[in-house]
């Protein structure tokens, strides 16, 4: 069992469906990295945040300008 899959076993047993968000459909992902408007998943691949989950599209993920404040 690749990592992903292995951690997404671990997140269903405390997250409803193991995701907090109604995109269930798609395959499992775990992000660990954010900035403006991309994601990054822990195999590195690079994703444009479409969704906007719980609103950056203000000022995009991890805003320096917050983080300092």
């Amino acid at each position: 069992m690749n990592f992903i899959k292995k951690e997404f076993e671990k997140y269903k047993k405390v997250i409803p469906n193991g995701v907090c968000s109604a995109q269930r459909k798609s395959d499992p992902r775990i992000f660990v990295k954010a900035k403006g408007a991309y994601l990054w998943d822990s195999e590195e691949n690079q994703f444009i945040d479409y969704h906007a989950a719980f609103a950056p599209m203000l000022l995009g993920h991890n805003d320096e300008d917050v983080n300092n404040a």
